[in-house]
């Protein structure tokens, strides 16, 4: 039977992606494949060579009752006086012989039958070592890999932060608009969004909105009955903080009955991590806790004349769970305040300015 031999790639392969490297799962089916075949073999050549040797151990049997059947016999004979009567000694050195000449046909039938199980064994035992070479080399490659895995995650993080940062910075004076019905701003969106921003927002009368430009989101596909997104992206830093301000204090803004909101526009790394943050808030406003949600995503929350400063949804529900009975009993069926900056669609999130 012909060795298989497992080939394994290398540590060194593997980081630079050989074609070659077995999944660590793929390995193991392998390994397992292989043994259950040897095993296979193994229990097959048992009942092809065993075959004879019971037919010749039958034999052997049949000719130990003969002679037991001879050794009755010559008791019998010996009790009825019998002149063929062959002493006890003698008859006891007949059946030694007997044996010893069975016994060493056995024993030299064992020899030759075993020998090629002995070979065959032995390059069983040589796949066997060469797999768990094999297995031993993937282990330790498993282990690099790990390692590497580790170190590029680290290395993607960090390199996603930086990018969502300076995406963010690019957007920083652009402004989402959720709710305008679609189609209301005509050929002229820009000059729509000066003119209605004062209505809107009446801190704002009086004053000249500089717009660079302003369009809607075209990205992915959108129901006919939710209006897009509509974008628009302010010259002056300080016109997006007075347009975002102002409306947070309007209260409800509307505009052909439909509800307006006004949301500053980050990147989608941002804006996904925002929303996370988003949800664990609504434990707090549940709970009759104020909260704002500070760039990135830092959740600041005024309790008591505290300021407290929660970076994970984990700290927010720990915090929420630790408020006195007090702060709990006063939990409210329905949420008074509205998240903003968080109801985006993440869709709309998605959007590129």
């Amino acid at each position: 039977m012909a060795k298989r031999q497992l080939t394994l790639a290398s540590p060194e392969k593997k980081r630079v992606k050989d074609p070659n490297y077995v999944p660590e799962g793929e390995l193991c089916a392998i390994i397992a494949d292989e043994l259950k075949m040897h095993l296979s073999f193994v229990r097959e050549l048992f009942k092809e060579e065993f075959a004879p040797i019971a037919d010749r151990l039958g034999v052997l049997e049949e000719d130990v009752r003969l002679i037991r059947n001879n050794f009755d016999n010559m008791q019998t004979k010996k009790r009825v006086k019998d002149p063929n009567y062959v002493p006890e000694g003698e008859l006891c050195a007949i059946i030694a012989d007997e044996l010893k000449m069975h016994l060493s046909f056995v024993r030299e039938l064992f020899k030759e039958e075993f020998a090629p199980i002995a070979d065959r064994l032995g390059v069983l035992e040589e796949d066997v070592r060469l797999i768990r070479n094999n297995f031993d080399n993937m282990q330790t490659a498993l282990r690099h890999a790990k390692k590497d895995t580790v170190e590029v995650k680290l290395a993607v993080d960090s390199l996603q932060e930086k990018l969502a940062r300076i995406q963010d910075k690019s957007r920083q004076s652009n402004i989402r608009l959720v709710g305008l019905k679609e189609g209301v701003e005509g050929d002229d969106p820009l000059g729509f969004i000066q003119n209605h921003l004062p209505k809107w927002i009446l801190s704002l009368a009086g004053k000249v909105m500089e717009i660079e430009r302003a369009h809607r989101i075209y990205s992915g596909e959108r129901s006919k009955s939710t209006p897009r997104t509509f974008i628009f992206k302010m010259l002056p830093y300080g016109d997006r903080n007075a347009i975002l301000n102002g409306a947070r204090t309007a209260g409800q803004i509307l505009h052909m009955g439909a509800p307006l909101l006004f949301f500053p526009d980050y990147s989608t790394h941002t804006a996904s991590k925002r929303r996370v943050m988003a949800s664990a808030r609504k434990k707090l406003t549940q709970l009759g806790i104020s909260s704002f949600l500070i760039y990135p995503t830092v959740v600041k929350v005024t309790h008591r004349g505290k300021i407290y400063l929660l970076e994970t949804p984990a700290e927010v529900e720990k915090f929420a769970l630790n408020l006195n009975p007090a702060s709990k009993s006063s939990l409210k069926k329905a949420a008074a305040v509205t998240l903003r900056e968080s109801e985006v669609n993440e869709d709309e999130s998605a959007g590129d300015s």
